[in-house]
């Protein structure tokens, strides 16, 4: 035998070894954040009065209409979503199934196993935002309105979904039991308008007019609001564009606020000068960590759906 065969027999050996340890890494790479072997761990049935052993995950995805986390008698479910089952120790997609005309979904789980629950909204319900997980029912006039003329559980009419990064997920379950594991969902609001500078010799003073320019770039950061605990909570931030323009998406229903940079070489007009549409908003001068000196407003409360495009700051030359 010569020498290079014999060298090319070992080598030949070697890398097979190698593909040998390494064939289970390959294999799990492929099959992360893929669709495995449904059909033999989680089955979709139509019939929910069939018999079957084993755990059954139910839930509804359902349109909160007033975004108050409680799935009311008259609010609608949402057809056309994707609910997927995910191992949750491995992060592989086991399988899925879409909810029917009433948003309902049932999965029967053959196998013991800790999972998480993602929700895919169909993809014509954009600006919809998740409602709040709740843990007790919300304080309100009069009785709430729940799916039962008996006090239903709140653990039966909330929802139990949060975002992970933009993914809509649930906690960590396990199949050794039944779960119901609703996901409501509603349209959410907008905030926004213009930045501009005044020109107060050519035009009105303190007021927004043609004469007016906008002003690009000035830095706005958007917090909640909680009345109860007085809490502030950084939710995004915006830069306004070349025409002075702005905007917040997607926003929960909730009370906010919006910080807004100040320019060393600009100061505030005066606020509240005319009707909403021409004003610059109030704002208390405060020292921001990210901007130094800083306009604050006051606080404001967005509702489900509702798009204020009302909100401006006015800055004069100093």
């Amino acid at each position: 035998m010569k020498k290079t065969d014999f060298l090319k027999i070992i080598y030949d050996n070697i890398m097979k070894k190698i593909l040998i340890l390494l064939l289970p890494l390959l294999t799990l790479s492929c099959q992360k954040e893929e669709i495995l072997d449904f059909d033999t761990q989680v089955q979709h049935f139509e019939d929910s009065n069939q018999s079957q052993s084993g755990a059954h995950i139910t839930g509804k995805i359902w349109d909160d209409i007033n975004g108050n986390g409680i799935q009311d008698i008259d609010e609608p479910g949402v057809a056309g979503a994707q609910v997927l089952f995910v191992n949750a120790s491995k992060g592989w997609i086991i399988g899925k199934v879409e909810t029917n005309e009433e948003g309902r979904y049932i999965m029967y789980a053959s196998i013991v196993i800790n999972f998480r629950l993602r929700v895919i909204l169909p993809e014509d319900m954009t600006g919809y935002v998740l409602s709040e997980r709740l843990s007790e029912y919300p304080m309100v006039n009069g009785p709430a309105q729940t799916p039962s003329t008996a006090q239903a559980s709140i653990f039966d009419v909330n929802s139990d979904f949060y975002l992970e990064g933009d993914r809509i997920v649930s906690e960590i379950y396990s199949t050794e039991f039944n779960k119901q594991i609703d996901c409501g969902i509603y349209l959410g609001g907008a905030i926004g308008d213009l930045v501009w500078l005044d020109n107060p010799v050519r035009g009105l003073r303190h007021q927004q007019d043609v004469t007016d320019m906008p002003l690009s770039n000035i830095f706005i950061k958007l917090y909640s609001y909680d009345d109860n605990t007085q809490e502030e909570t950084f939710v995004s931030f915006t830069n306004s564009d070349e025409n002075g323009r702005y905007i917040f998406e997607d926003i929960a229903v909730g009370n906010y606020f919006m910080v807004v940079d100040n320019p060393v070489i600009y100061d505030f007009v005066e606020p509240n000068i005319g009707d909403k549409q021409v004003d610059s908003e109030k704002v208390s001068i405060i020292y921001d960590a990210d901007l130094d000196e800083a306009g604050k407003s006051e606080i404001f409360t967005i509702e489900v759906g509702e798009y204020m495009n009302d909100v401006d700051f006015g800055f004069k030359r100093m």
